[in-house]
């Protein structure tokens, strides 16, 4: 009784501060979900050490960040483009000492937005401060273990299992939808039914399998002189000291088996459940040798402001030479598909594998194929 009086407070409250500002972009923005979607990373740093972290040697360039007032900037400018949702992702952004800040004004300025966190940095009075925020789509949570011995090997500090858990729960409680985002990996994959488990029983709304990356050198060089020869500019592919090719360290039969067994058991479970790859290609994508024609099956999705403010197609490409999101004011700009036409031109030159592992979207088949 208490949680569910409770609960209409907290939209009582939410919807008299947009009849006090007059801030109507909340209710405009949810009649017209997702019509331009941002992935915004607003730091790289973070405070784990995951084992299949993708970021490693992005942090070691030490590039600065994006100011708040660079920030600022950016989100009035994307404001001015149309862009009605951001995604969160990091590092960890709560790392940022004025991550609240940037919050206050995501929110302040009626933008739809989702958080990804690894959910250690924050206290219950944290998520009680978060389940006011209007624009609140949904947080997702880094969770690769059913038990602190899994999670916590694989995140690389000890404690953080209890954390997330406790973290979960709390966002439950103060109604905040929560997607779980699990890496399947070695130590993790014959456990995948216990972590369904383990979601079910905490009422998580959704749950997100990604698998670890694994490209090899060559991809990477195709994929960097396909790049630079259609956009006419010098090309940045991170990572490349990070990701290495075959290093899948597990059976890949026995992992297809794994797969295919926890996605009856979700089934059983009624567990919403997304696997951010197709097992049924997996062999392709484990040997690099898909040779047919894909295209991103998210057409919602324009692109990625890296922490720097560069807008790109993909969190480990950087097309130098495109304008950076704090210094745009052409109102166009996301109707040119600039970078739609990269993405797509990539995806028919044999770049599948790679582009498959760096976004995590699903890959449909090209009609034109």
């Amino acid at each position: 009784m208490y949680n569910c009086i409770g609960v209409c407070m907290r939209k009582l409250k939410k919807f008299f501060k947009i009849v006090r500002t007059g801030n109507l972009s909340y209710f405009l923005n949810r009649l017209q979900h997702k019509k331009y979607l941002i992935q915004f990373v607003p730091t790289v740093r973070c405070n784990l050490r995951c084992k299949m972290c993708h970021q490693k040697d992005i942090r070691l360039c030490c590039e600065q960040e994006l100011s708040f007032n660079e920030v600022d900037k950016m989100l009035k400018n994307l404001k001015k483009l149309g862009v009605n949702q951001l995604n969160l992702v990091g590092g960890e952004l709560f790392v940022r000492s004025d991550a609240w800040l940037i919050l206050d004004k995501i929110e302040e300025m009626g933008f739809l937005f989702s958080i990804a966190t690894n959910a250690t940095l924050l206290t219950t009075s944290d998520v009680e401060k978060l389940s006011y925020y209007w624009g609140l789509m949904e947080i997702d949570v880094s969770l690769d273990g059913p038990d602190c011995k899994t999670h916590d090997k694989i995140r690389g500090v000890p404690g953080v299992f209890d954390k997330t858990i406790e973290f979960i729960k709390d966002c439950k409680n103060f109604d905040i939808i929560v997607m779980v985002v699990t890496v399947v990996q070695k130590d993790n994959y014959k456990k995948l039914c216990q972590i369904a488990d383990l979601i079910e029983s905490m009422r998580v709304d959704t749950w997100t399998l990604c698998q670890e990356f694994s490209v090899s050198e060559d991809t990477f060089k195709k994929t960097k002189v396909a790049l630079e020869k259609l956009s006419g500019h010098e090309v940045d592919i991170f990572a490349s000291y990070s990701v290495r090719g075959n290093t899948f360290e597990y059976n890949l039969e026995d992992f297809k088996k794994k797969i295919r067994e926890v996605k009856e058991y979700c089934e059983l479970l009624k567990l919403n459940t997304n696997f951010a790859f197709d097992i049924d290609k997996f062999d392709e994508i484990y040997n690099e040798t898909c040779r047919e024609n894909f295209v991103c099956s998210c057409s919602d999705f324009a692109g990625q402001i890296d922490w720097q403010g560069n807008l790109n197609f993909c969190p480990f490409i950087r097309v130098n030479g495109l304008d950076k999101a704090h210094g745009l004011f052409c109102p166009g700009f996301l109707e040119s598909n600039d970078l739609c036409k990269l993405k797509d031109s990539i995806l028919k030159m044999n770049m599948m594998p790679f582009c498959e592992r760096c976004c995590g979207l699903k890959m449909i088949k090209s009609k034109k194929s």
